[in-house]
């Protein structure tokens, strides 16, 4: 299995968020259970996002608890660049602005074990 890593956030009642998408692009995570992008979003092909390397987590500059992840159907190529602030409302503006670096996107991603 290759490693990948994921940031994600703790909410109230314990359970896992993404740190980054909100609102109607929300997605739950659970140790060891696939989550996959709301249905809207994948139809779209805006799926999972998540990091080739532990570096490139801590370099995003996100802020959460940090995971070993797996993955399942990788997409070979990210789509463009679009606001969470935009997804968030169900809304996909396109944009020019890269991709944090070391980004991949895949259909389906399981957490692993916390990294520390």
């Amino acid at each position: 299995m290759k490693k990948y890593y994921k940031v994600v956030y703790e909410i109230i009642d314990g359970n896992l968020m993404s740190c980054v998408a909100g609102g109607k692009a929300q997605v739950e995570y659970k140790i060891n259970e696939w989550a996959k992008a709301p249905k809207w979003l994948a139809d779209k092909g805006y799926h999972l996002c998540v990091f080739k390397t532990k570096k490139d987590m801590f370099e995003s500059g996100f802020i959460g608890r940090y995971f070993i992840v797996e993955i399942k159907n990788k997409i070979k190529k990210l789509p463009k660049f679009c606001n969470a602030a935009d997804i968030h409302h169900g809304i996909i503006i396109e944009n020019d602005r890269d991709w944090p670096e070391g980004t991949v996107m895949a259909k389906q991603v399981k957490l692993i074990r916390e990294v520390k």
